[in-house]
């Protein structure tokens, strides 16, 4: 599941060349959810090959984002190859929180990159490695449940221990302490 803004920060071309290698493929379905500049490549892309193994939804209600997000088994996370540094994909921490392992698409060395290796919550793969998708995807779908749940696992402990507002908070305050001294 890609959930999210669809935006040329966040290039999805590399997944759905991939979805279109895998469309026999019937232990994967590929879902798109949310809107904006990118979602108009997603559509032409799945309707052009006529892949039955994507689906495009609309933005979901604030509502029912939890429940959205929790029907993803793997979520994606993109980052255009020339954004590291400058553009922070907060997506990740939504599918950690509900305890979902990644398939992060972008360069390395990368916050989301850090956060897969330091924790052990995921895959990468480069833009343009259609490949290595395609080989990571199928590594995925052949995976056993405990293991991708064990990694969703994982996820989650990172963001209750980790990144959660007392941890960040102190870790804020102790960043000011020292450039006052």
């Amino acid at each position: 599941m890609y959930s999210g803004n669809h935006t040329p920060t966040n290039p999805l071309t590399t997944l759905l060349e991939a979805a279109a290698r895998l469309r026999d493929d019937t232990r994967l379905r590929f879902v798109f959810v949310g809107g904006g500049a990118g979602k108009a490549e997603v559509e032409r892309f799945r309707d052009g090959y006529g892949l039955a193994n994507v689906l495009s939804l609309p933005y979901q209600p604030l509502s029912a984002l939890s429940d959205s997000l929790g029907a993803g088994d793997v979520h994606v996370v993109s980052l255009g190859d020339r954004m590291a540094g400058i553009v922070h994909p907060s997506k990740v921490y939504g599918a950690m929180a509900v305890g979902r392992p990644i398939l992060y698409l972008g360069p390395r060395p990368s916050h989301v990159s850090r956060l897969i290796e330091t924790f052990g919550i995921g895959w990468h793969v480069s833009h343009g490695d259609v490949e290595g998708a395609v080989r990571t995807l199928r590594a995925i779908a052949g995976s056993s449940t405990d293991d991708r749940q064990a990694m969703g696992d994982r996820a989650r402990a990172a963001i209750e221990h980790e990144f959660s507002a007392a941890t960040l908070r102190a870790r804020l305050c102790a960043a000011i302490e020292e450039t006052m001294i």
